[in-house]
């Protein structure tokens, strides 16, 4: 009998599911390269029944954010030590694969102890106070970096390797325009707008929101395709020019739409990028450690994106959209030169190879 070789995926997630669906978009890779490895993930995110509906299993650990008022960090780090420990023992998994902005004690401390081979999945564009990261990168075998618009330029070395953004759907993967049209029954002269600011955990995005609906629907042929994160609240909005959308992933919508108005996280900043949507980007500031501001500022100077701050004047955000309909084939063009491939067969294969001693 052949020996099952098991890989465990470990991604963090909080308030969004950027590290969630960046960890899945790998795994599906690695799972195609070879479909004998047995992939298990350990999350913290709540949106665990994406990893169930994408067919690995899963163990889930709640976010200390969550926990009772008294859980301390150490006691956190204990847990989660415990946990990936306890799954260890179970799988004996050949490598462990961590997607996270910044690695837990529970989990370095773990990795010294055990014999198991280490890879970071490490989205970079931090902000300032937050970029010294480097000295954490040694307790992993191989560091994978997902390329970014506002990056550096990046140079591999045996260790540090670089990968176009990881992307979940490949655009072939994703519905045709005509099939997502007649799902939510519009017709080609009308304008679909796809509208998504977060999942609002961070900060409140209902003012905000309000006013953009009222701006995009004061012209009588637009509609909303408005997304809501599977793990933020509802969006209580009633219109009969809004189509509201509740699921996982958003992308599989978007060859359907014609414009966007969107947050700027890594991932579905690079989705809207790829697809080739014309879009504005309103970078959320509140971030802890992500500088959204300056992902934007670099496609802007690119021109394949209109960027504007949360703090506008309706005035101005109004000219914003006058500019994003006027250059939208321009817009598109240049979103599309930027981001030709998805990465995450890329990162598979690197996973692939180290774990079979070919990197």
């Amino acid at each position: 009998m052949q020996e099952v070789r098991t890989i465990v995926f470990m991604v963090t997630n909080g308030a969004g599911l950027g590290h969630l669906t960046r960890g899945l978009a790998v795994a599906k890779r690695l799972a195609k390269i070879d479909p004998s490895l047995n992939i298990v993930f350990l999350s913290t995110s709540l949106a665990t029944e994406v990893i169930r509906e994408a067919g690995f299993m899963y163990f889930y650990t709640p976010t200390r954010a969550i926990l009772t008022a008294s859980t301390t960090a150490s006691d956190w780090n204990r847990y989660i030590s415990r946990q990936l420990n306890e799954i260890i023992e179970i799988y004996h998994p050949i490598a462990l694969v961590y997607d996270g902005v910044y690695p837990y004690l529970g989990v370095l401390s773990t990795l010294k102890n055990q014999m198991i081979k280490s890879i970071w999945i490490k989205r970079e564009c931090y902000k300032e106070e937050t970029k010294d990261l480097k000295h954490l990168e040694a307790a992993f075998d191989l560091v994978i970096v997902p390329k970014e618009l506002a990056s550096d330029q990046m140079v591999d070395t045996a260790k540090r390797k670089h990968c176009n953004p990881i992307i979940f759907l490949d655009k072939e993967e994703a519905h045709t325009r005509e099939v997502v049209r007649k799902q939510i029954g519009l017709t080609e002269k009308e304008n679909l707008f796809y509208l998504q600011l977060g999942a609002g955990t961070i900060n409140s995005i209902d003012q905000l929101l309000q006013d953009l609906i009222q701006l995009i629907l004061k012209q009588p042929e637009n509609r909303i395709l408005l997304g809501e994160s599977i793990i933020g609240k509802h969006i209580e909005v009633k219109d009969p020019h809004i189509i509201h959308i509740r699921s996982y992933p958003n992308s599989q919508y978007f060859k359907g739409v014609d414009y966007a108005v969107s947050a700027a996280g890594y991932n579905t900043f690079h989705e809207l990028l790829y697809f080739g949507i014309p879009t504005i980007f309103i970078p959320n500031t509140r971030t802890t450690k992500d500088d959204q501001v300056a992902r934007v500022k670099m496609a802007e100077s690119k021109n394949a994106c209109i960027g504007i701050q949360e703090d506008q004047s309706n005035k101005e955000y109004a000219a914003a959209m006058d500019q994003l309909v006027t250059y939208k084939d321009s817009i598109k063009k240049n979103a599309t030169k930027l981001i030709k491939e998805n990465g995450a067969m890329q990162a598979a294969q690197y996973i692939y190879n180290f774990i079979n001693g070919n990197l």
